[in-house]
């Protein structure tokens, strides 16, 4: 049974990659999109996860199974309701397509010294975000759009190099960006969410800039280049991080990486899901029969998340921050490290069958409206940039802290919408020509996909 289960999990992951590519080349949708990133974040941590558990009998792990093969077979059903009606209710866009249209239209700027300069802005204003604004509350807000900065800074320079790839000044100029602001992501934080965003946006702002109109083939393997050194720098990151050490600067962890980085071993940390597939599993196995259901409470925890506990003394804790208790590991601080067991296993603790049901339907709205404000406004750097300005936080939706990472999102993007909106529309008065001395290295217009953003899936 165990062998048969991560069969069927692989191969819902292949049908999963290859219908995204599917869509993209017959015009259905866009192959970068929040969708898409989430169904790679679904992949690794439920899927990939828990088929490396099915595979491995012997897996090492706190979360000890005496079910494996029939926890994995409903695991799978619950992983099949949810991307189906994830799907269905993504398609439709039932309510969020209109509701996008509410975003203010941005006239497109796509001046490159224009928007250099406003990348400069970015850079600098994301330092003090970051680490000036320390009033309680406001100032983890201010944090998460500080990184937004950082990451929007990293992705409007991406928007102007896509089309001259081959220009030596602007790849330095680029390679430049991302480092200043990797160090200020970087500096006094544990997880990875952030280097991810900074990575991802540039690589986001490429894509929409010019790569969605060439040649799917084109388009693929250039994507591999690009993502090929981001995805070797988080496995050297993860492979030395310590969770004692939230603190770091970041010199020490370029120090950390390289003195003792190992690429292996943090490439196999990366493919496991940080064993969120086995704590779902362990989950299956416990609710309801050891512990109650806590009904749908990751929505309800989406909307109270962010009110503070000197407010709601009652406030109540995710399941990530008490399941260290329940399987009776001994010794972790679960005031900094949370146990996640995936949005399956969430769903498994919160109602079953049902609230994989409900968490499928509401994730796919989520997504759709953000990626409908693009669709919408795709040649508008100044609406697509906020839209990836915490891209890191749509890859984790599925790691199970769902309530927290989608309200991350949520701040950061609105945040971001907030300082591009006004700065796009002032931007316009002034646009000027573009650069001769860029466009020489200038591939082709841009333009011809998806004339009318309603034919997409």
């Amino acid at each position: 049974m165990t062998l048969l289960v991560g069969i069927i999990l692989i191969a819902i992951s292949a049908v999963l990659l290859i219908a995204s590519v599917w869509q993209h080349a017959s015009g259905k949708t866009d192959l970068v999109s929040l969708r898409n990133i989430a169904i790679i974040g679904f992949i690794v941590f439920q899927l990939s996860s828990v088929s490396i558990r099915m595979f491995n009998p012997y897996y090492a792990s706190n979360f000890k199974l005496t079910q494996a093969g029939s926890s994995g077979f409903e695991f799978t059903v619950l992983v099949v309701c949810f991307l189906a009606t994830f799907f269905l209710f993504y398609q439709q866009g039932w309510g969020v397509k209109k509701l996008a249209l509410k975003v203010p239209v941005v006239p497109v700027t796509t001046n490159p010294a224009a928007l250099i300069t406003l990348a400069i802005a970015l850079t600098l204003l994301a330092i003090p975000l970051r680490f000036a604004v320390n009033i309680p509350y406001i100032g983890v807000a201010s944090n998460f759009i500080g990184v937004g900065s950082a990451a929007m800074a990293c992705g409007l320079v991406g928007w102007v190099w896509a089309p001259r790839l081959f220009n030596p000044a602007l790849a330095f100029f680029a390679v430049i960006f991302l480092a200043l602001n990797l160090l200020n992501v970087m500096t006094g934080t544990f997880g990875r969410r952030s280097i991810v965003t900074v990575f991802g946006c540039m690589v986001w702002a490429m894509y929409y800039s010019h790569w969605r109109y060439i040649p799917t083939r084109k388009l693929l393997t250039r994507l591999a280049m690009l993502t090929a050194g981001p995805i070797i720098f988080l496995a050297l990151y993860t492979s030395v991080r310590a969770s004692a050490e939230h603190d770091r600067s970041a010199a020490d962890h370029i120090s950390e990486i390289q003195s003792g980085g190992s690429l292996v071993s943090g490439l196999i940390m990366l493919s496991d899901g940080q064993t969120t597939g086995p704590a779902g599993l362990w989950i299956i196995e416990h609710y309801p029969e050891d512990f109650a259901y806590r009904h749908l409470f990751t929505a309800k925890y989406f909307v109270g998340i962010n009110v503070p506990r000197m407010i709601w003394p009652s406030k109540p804790s995710p399941l990530s921050t008490t399941l260290a208790d329940k399987v009776n590991i001994s010794g972790m601080d679960q005031d900094r490290i949370k146990l996640s067991c995936g949005v399956i296993g969430v769903a498994a603790a919160e109602g079953g069958f049902y609230a994989a049901l409900v968490y499928g339907a509401l994730g796919g709205l989520f997504l759709r409206f953000f990626d409908q404000i693009i669709r919408d406004q795709v040649l508008s750097p100044s609406v697509v940039m906020p839209i990836g300005a915490a891209l890191g936080q749509v890859l984790g939706l599925a790691r199970g802290d769902t309530s927290a990472f989608a309200s991350t999102y949520f701040i950061t993007t609105m945040g971001s919408l907030a300082i591009m909106i006004p700065i796009g529309r002032f931007m316009s008065r002034f646009e000027l020509e573009h650069p001769g001395e860029l466009d020489e290295y200038a591939e082709g217009p841009s333009g011809g996909y998806l004339d009318d953003p309603d034919q997409a899936v």
